[in-house]
């Protein structure tokens, strides 16, 4: 009896073993089956954003042999307006009728990765000049249509402008594209930030910055900037700065190599501000040489002198026209940059000096001229 009982509890147990294989087997074909359609939709996703990549490519190639203009050297060709960003292309450009703060910068190309993180915290108009050596434009080309198209960020605010060597242009049947793989999209952006420059347009707003009435001012002002270890995530407000700066991973820029052109920002001064909802004027400071300010500014401000290229001289030479000219600079509260990663002695390029040198004759004869172009000023550049 009791032989019988094992028996078929037994069976009863290889019955259930057999109804768990069964389940099983029905699972794995049904996950597979959705893995397979997974991976479909995945391919036919990439296939997409290839294709417009591709598309995006073939844009820019066109953009540059229609754009083209030499520089005032006749040495580079620029494109403005390579790739312009969405919201101008859709009318939400800064016109008169509708006042913004852009973010003006360049780049060479291979920094262009950089971009990601800017368009993720300005979240507002960018304009990027990007260069590019004569075989680097249709890595540079490439790289753009990839941001543009992987990142939306980046194609709604950002409009792109190329720079590069004469002889670059006349290479139009090497720009053919790139294997689609290189088009592809491999990090993912975070989203829900603030933008950054709402702090500053609600300031120029409520006084009436963008009006009539003080379209003549003559006020520059100035962002503090700093620079943090590679390592380090860049700070969000002046309290997580502050934070950083006591333990030593942040420091203000140049510190090391020209503390002198920067150190009449007052760093300790606006250290000492305790950090405030908002942005607003702290003190003004009279420009000095060799100070190389950040700062925001109206786009009627005097043009840079393009005649200053590479290292030494270049900024600095905006500024002290700013300066001749009769401008005020006046340190924002709260505002600041930081650079990612802590400038060295060894972080430059081989020919520093003797660009830095040439520079120095040029940035003579600029102070000269400018004598003659503001013969009422009494403001000079020492």
């Amino acid at each position: 009896m009791q032989h019988l009982l094992w028996g078929k509890v037994v069976l009863v147990l290889v019955a259930v073993v057999a109804v768990l294989q069964v389940v099983h087997l029905i699972l794995l074909s049904r996950l597979e089956a959705r893995h397979h359609h997974h991976l479909d939709d995945t391919n036919d996703h990439l296939a997409l954003l290839n294709s417009e990549a591709e598309t995006s490519f073939s844009a820019l190639v066109r953009s540059l042999h229609q754009g083209r203009v030499l520089d005032s050297s006749g040495e580079y060709q620029i494109v403005p307006n390579l790739a312009l960003a969405a919201r101008q292309l859709h009318g939400k450009t800064t016109t008169n009728s509708t006042p913004d703060i852009a973010l003006v910068t360049q780049c060479s190309f291979n920094h262009l990765h950089h971009l990601i993180p800017l368009a993720q915290r300005w979240q507002g108009p960018i304009s990027v000049s990007v260069f590019a050596e004569d075989q680097e434009v249709n890595d540079a080309l490439r790289s753009i249509a990839t941001l543009r198209n992987c990142y939306s960020t980046v194609r709604v605010n950002v409009s792109f402008h190329l720079v590069s060597p004469l002889s670059a242009g006349g290479r139009g049947g090497l720009y053919s594209a790139p294997p689609a793989s290189l088009f592809r999209c491999d990090l993912a952006f975070t989203s829900g930030l603030q933008r950054r420059n709402y702090d500053f347009f609600n300031y120029a707003t409520k006084n009436r910055l963008f009006g009539e009435a003080l379209r003549d001012d003559k006020t520059v002002w100035v962002v503090p900037a700093f620079e943090v270890r590679e390592t380090v995530a860049p700070p969000r407000t002046k309290t997580e700065l502050l934070k950083l700066m006591d333990k030593g991973d942040l420091r203000p820029f140049y510190i090391e190599l020209c503390w002198k052109c920067q150190v009449h920002t007052d760093y300790d001064t606006w250290q000492k501000e305790p950090p405030s909802p908002g942005i607003s004027p702290l003190f003004e400071v009279l420009w000095k040489d060799p100070w190389e300010p950040f700062y925001i500014a109206r786009n009627s401000v005097p043009f840079y002198d393009e005649r200053f290229k590479q290292y030494g001289f270049n900024r600095i030479s905006q500024v002290c026209e700013l300066h001749v000219a009769g401008y005020k600079f006046s340190v924002l509260n709260n505002a600041f940059l930081v650079h990612k990663g802590l400038k060295t002695a060894g972080s430059f390029h081989s020919d520093k000096d003797l660009d830095q040198e040439r520079n120095r004759v040029l940035f003579r004869h600029f102070k000269l001229e400018l004598r003659e172009k503001y013969p009422e000023s009494s403001r000079r550049c020492y």
